[in-house]
């Protein structure tokens, strides 16, 4: 498994609903940090599962990076910190 570190800043996309061989081969070499999903990629739930799960593991990721921003606060308590939130415009 590849440390995320490791991945290079591009973005790609496979040309149908499953990877070919070569797509593989381009994900597993290059290690890309993103895999964008078009309309052409995307038949039913199950089949985008599987493609996901196909490009985490050429990439030789098995889940996505953790998160670099802390947790968003509940809604609840956006009213209490509204007032520390000043518009300078």
């Amino acid at each position: 498994m590849t440390d995320w570190t490791d991945l290079r800043a591009i973005i790609v996309d496979a040309a149908g609903t499953e990877l070919s061989a070569e797509e593989r081969d381009l994900f597993a070499a290059e290690k890309p940090a993103g895999f964008i999903l078009f309309k052409r990629n995307c038949v039913s739930k199950q089949q985008v599962a599987d493609l996901v799960a196909a490009v985490r593991d050429a990439a030789g990721q098995a889940a996505p990076p953790p998160s670099p921003r802390p947790p968003l606060p509940q809604a609840a308590i956006f009213p209490q910190i509204l007032p520390l939130w000043r518009y300078h415009g």
